[in-house]
């Protein structure tokens, strides 16, 4: 993974509470558009398209399962994605 989506998903990871691995479901949600804006990403971008893809593939974000959520930029954080930031 590249800076850029390091800290891209670490400032996704700031939005779920401590202690949320264990409870898991909507506790795991992150906002990623408004995550792209603070870094400079349009959040309608190819650039952040591809980001979100990256992300997805490694298994570090997913898709959130309800429509209406991932329609407006909602997904997932996994305990991989977690995981992954809380080693920095």
């Amino acid at each position: 993974m590249d800076d850029k989506a390091l800290h891209y998903l670490a400032a996704l990871r700031d939005q779920v509470s401590p202690g949320a691995e264990q409870t898991g479901g909507d506790a795991l949600n992150v906002y990623t558009g408004v995550t792209a804006i603070e870094h400079d990403i349009d959040p309608g971008s190819d650039e952040h398209d591809a980001l979100l893809k990256d992300l997805v593939s490694s298994g570090y974000l997913a898709p959130h399962p309800q429509p209406i959520f991932r329609s407006q930029g909602v997904y997932r954080i996994t305990l991989k994605g977690i995981a992954a930031v809380d080693r920095v």
